[in-house]
Formats: C-alpha cells, structure tokens, sequence
C-alpha cells in the first residue's frame, strides 16, 4: 500500500512539475500503478503482492529515471521497515518491458512516414 501511495504521489508531481512538451495530448510524462494481484480471500494475509507500475516518458523525462527513484525509495524506506517485523519479508522488482521514451526528432524518418499515413504534415 505504501509502493502505490508513493506511485500515485510521484505521478501527481509529474503532472505539475515535470517539463512539458506541447506537441503531446498528455504533455507530460506519466506513472500508474496499473496492475494489483494478491490474497486469497479477505480473512487470510496474503503471503505475497504484485504491484506492476509504469511510467511512459515523452523524451524529456526519461522513464528509466523515474523507475529507478521510487526503487531506490522503496529499498530505503520500505523493505527495512517490513524486515524489521518479518525478516523474511522483502521487496523483488522485475523489469518487465522497457521502450525508449517517445520523443522522436521532427526530421527522423518514422515521423516523416507517419505524417504521410496520417494525411498531415504538422508535427
């Protein structure tokens, strides 16, 4: 609960203070936690759950950058504190896709080809 309070804070701030780029819809880079599995049964504590969250970069703000911080926070401050009540317990993260963000250069050819199946020429 804590890993997908801390998403969700994080994506807030990216929507106010990371650098903007006009030519998106969304004009920011984005974060969700988008997928949550565990438990069994609402009387049974779950032995494990899988969070899987995501941030899409627009070429500004790199995804990578983003990922690796809340992984970092969630070693630092929340693994030691789950640790400390069950040694057992701890946090796994698995890199389950990574793309490139998706600034593409004006003059790149893919953009040249999609402005032509697209009927336009703006960028």
């Amino acid at each position: 609960a804590d890993l997908i309070t801390e998403i969700r804070r994080r994506a807030a701030l990216l929507v106010v203070d990371a650098e903007r780029d006009s030519l998106y819809d969304v004009p920011h880079s984005t974060l969700l936690t988008s997928i949550v599995r565990g438990g069994a049964a609402l009387n049974i504590v779950p032995d494990q759950c899988v969070v899987e969250f995501e941030c899409r970069g627009i070429g500004i703000t790199e995804s990578r950058e983003v990922t690796d911080a809340i992984v970092a926070w969630a070693k630092a401050e929340v693994e030691p504190k789950m640790r400390a009540r069950y040694p057992d317990c701890g946090i796994d993260f698995e890199e389950i896709l990574d793309y490139p963000a998706l600034d593409t250069a004006a003059d790149a050819p893919i953009v040249t080809l999609a402005k032509q199946f697209a009927g336009r020429n703006d960028h």
